[in-house]
């Protein structure tokens, strides 16, 4: 991913935010029609998707600028001392510490004085608590100028950053302006069968026509939480089948216990989500961070993700499927999420899969694992051929293995 060319994957959602935009165009929503999450939106959009690197071109200079703004910027940002050493620690510790010991041997010292104690031990014990206190005076002092240094260190990188953000603002404007109201302009006189638009009437009806019945919702009108084997139909709630759904995986690395855990920061967790296409019972094919793309073009991945953390909010790592494109003879896609490094989900919190219309965004289903294990994949769930429309079904069953090779033994019984 060095070529700035490339759409890097923690730049997508920037890229489908322009993407978003651009669609909102007079120019670009006139051919479509009226209805936004129509057929011809998604195949547009997911063309877009498919597109994203030659479209992401036509704004080279200013992604360039943009990558070697960032990468400057992380490079001169000084390391946080607590994510990985024990100085912030120490640095705290040691003045109180050193002050609460001095208390004590100052009272200790004091008490054996009174009670007349012969021997050197009360100035002894006097003695050492003023050295402790004066350790406790030079450790804060100490202390108070890391602190201040850091934050003098600090402050220079706010024109930075800000330099960061205008050059991220003046990629996502040359890559609408230069690059996607273009390509998807484009694409609308390549590809007619887009151009799905019914004629508009030239005038309004007259005072006598009768008003027409309200459009019924063409999204659901709220997510289904879904239990392990429960399944939902995917299928818009005026009856129509949906034509593109996103498959979004997200989860949390579990908080490490103790006090010397949290000063150490937080751990990262990277897990591998994987889509296996099953034909009759057997693997035809395979989407996950090293193939990205289904042969047929139906399925796409949206990119590693190597730390997680999106929990309960948005997608760590997605899987994108046009289910018209899908062929006949793929029957059933299950997803599954492992652990290439092998960490165990004992050390995982809030893992998620949700399906989501992606012509419209809307969430339709979530299913939520609960528990952790010593085991280091899942089987999420899977959407599989009903008759004419798709399904989904949540399966949530633990698994053992770190690649979806690995993992298909597991997922046999559940086909």
């Amino acid at each position: 991913m060095d070529d700035p060319l490339r759409l890097r994957p923690e730049d997508r959602p920037d890229f489908e935010a322009v993407l978003n935009l651009a669609l909102t165009a007079t120019d670009v929503q006139a051919p479509l029609g009226d209805d936004p999450t129509g057929p011809a939106t998604a195949r547009l959009r997911l063309r877009a998707l498919g597109d994203a690197d030659a479209t992401a071109a036509a704004a080279r200079a200013e992604y360039g600028t943009y990558l070697t703004l960032r990468t400057s910027a992380q490079h001169d940002r000084p390391p946080h001392p607590a994510a990985g050493s024990l100085l912030p620690a120490l640095a705290v510790l040691t003045p109180l510490i050193a002050a609460a010991s001095a208390a004590v041997l100052f009272v200790l010292g004091h008490l054996l004085r009174l009670t007349d104690a012969e021997g050197t031990l009360p100035g002894s014990l006097i003695t050492a608590g003023w050295v402790l206190t004066l350790i406790a005076g030079t450790s804060a002092l100490l202390a108070f100028a890391a602190l201040l240094g850091t934050a003098i260190r600090g402050g220079g990188g706010t024109a930075h950053e800000a330099r960061v953000q205008q050059a991220r603002q003046n990629w996502k404007r040359a890559l609408l302006d230069r690059g996607m109201l273009p390509h998807l302009r484009r694409c609308l006189r390549e590809d007619p069968p887009l151009r799905t638009a019914p004629p508009r009437a030239s005038a309004p009806p007259t005072p006598t026509t009768p008003a027409p019945p309200p459009t019924r919702r063409s999204t659901p009108l709220m997510s289904v939480n879904l239990s392990k084997g429960q399944q939902i139909s995917l299928s818009k709630s005026d009856g129509t089948a949906l034509t593109s759904v996103r498959m979004g995986l997200g989860w949390q690395a579990a908080p490490r216990k103790g006090f010397l855990a949290k000063l150490t920061g937080t751990r990262e967790i990277d897990l591998d989500a994987s889509a296996v296409l099953f034909a009759a019972g057997q693997a035809a094919d395979v989407v996950f961070f090293q193939h990205l793309v289904s042969d047929d073009g139906s399925v796409r991945h949206t990119g590693d993700n190597l730390t997680g953390g999106a929990g309960t909010g948005g997608d760590d790592e997605a899987v994108l499927v046009d289910l018209a494109r899908v062929p006949a003879h793929i029957d059933q896609i299950v997803f599954t999420v492992n652990s290439f490094t092998g960490q165990t989900f004992a050390e995982v919190q809030n893992a998620f899969c949700r399906l989501v219309d992606e012509t419209t965004g809307a969430e339709l289903a979530r299913y939520t694992l609960t528990g952790g294990g010593d085991h280091t994949a899942q089987i999420m769930a899977k959407v599989h051929r009903s008759g004419d429309g798709w399904q989904m079904k949540a399966i949530g069953a633990p698994a053992t293995g770190r690649t979806f090779q690995d993992l298909l033994p597991a997922i046999t019984p559940h086909l």
